[in-house]
């Protein structure tokens, strides 16, 4: 069984996953993120990054997109 830091890790992975690929969908790049919000996608994207809710709503916003739907893209 994985250990709760093991799963909050592969949960992270999986929304950077996501965000991503909402990104490329409206074919922006990290720099465009970054230029419109001063957020730094990268390391989101790769899962390295506990981000708040409010970075994930601002991102969210910034990608046109609705949080549940991203949200529910995890399955969780």
């Amino acid at each position: 069984m994985k250990s709760d830091k093991d799963q909050g890790d592969n949960l992270l992975l999986r929304l950077g996953r996501q965000l991503q690929a909402v990104r490329k969908e409206r074919n922006l790049t990290q720099r465009d993120v970054y230029q419109q919000t001063g957020i730094h996608a990268a390391r989101i994207e790769r899962g390295k990054v506990n981000l708040s809710f409010t970075t994930l709503l601002t991102l969210c916003q910034t990608l046109g997109v609705k949080m549940w739907e991203v949200l529910k893209a995890l399955d969780v």
